[in-house]
This record gives C-alpha cells, structure tokens and sequence, in this order.
C-alpha cells in the first residue's frame, strides 16, 4: 500500500576501518513479526559488504525487545557485548546488546545458501 512504516540505515561508517551500525526501526506495530526486519537486514548487510566494501556491520538492540534479538541473530549477527543498564527509558534502565558480523561470516553464511 506504499505506506511507510519506519525506517532503516547504514550510520557512523568508519571508512578506515571500514566499519558501520545498521539502524532498523518499524514503528507501524500492525507490520511486526511478518518478517519485514529480517530482509531490511539481510538488504542492509548485502549492501555494506557489497556495495561499500565494508569489513564489519555492527547493530544493536535492547535487551527486553526479543523479536529484534531475534531477527539480528537469525541474519547470522555474533553477540559481541553487553553494555549494563545503558538506556533509560520511562523510569527504567535497559542493557543494550551489542552484535556484530565480519565479512568472512557473510560470504561463509551465503556460499551456503
């Protein structure tokens, strides 16, 4: 329905070390658990390594929203850290989880597909 839902990028590209964050929000809550994340992602990585040559992509998430953790680990993202108490939201503190994936991993995940 062309209808926009959220959002997504590739943010803070160190380019000498060849390094960047995936950015992913839906905010349309009627769009979560269809899938919609898991291809922005593997769209958003196929692109960084392929496109910007890029060597890692890192990404993100709170601890408490489990369907993001799990769309990050199910595109094939190694958990890196966790970083305590990090973000404050309405009166509580949440751990962010940090995730990461080399290049390597990338073209080791697709030569299998």
């Amino acid at each position: 329905d062309k209808k926009p839902i959220g959002f997504c990028e590739l943010s803070e590209i160190t380019w000498t070390n060849r390094n960047a964050y995936i950015g992913l929000l839906i905010g349309e809550i009627e769009y979560w658990g269809h899938g919609i994340g898991t291809e922005v992602i593997e769209l958003m990585i196929n692109y960084g390594f392929n496109e910007l040559n890029l060597s890692k992509i890192k990404i993100e998430a709170l601890e408490p929203n489990k369907g993001s953790i799990r769309c990050i680990e199910r595109n094939g993202f190694k958990p890196e850290g966790r970083l305590r108490k990090e973000i404050y939201v309405d009166g509580l503190y949440y751990d962010l989880l940090a995730y990461g994936m080399l290049k390597e991993e990338w073209i080791q995940k697709i030569s299998k597909n």
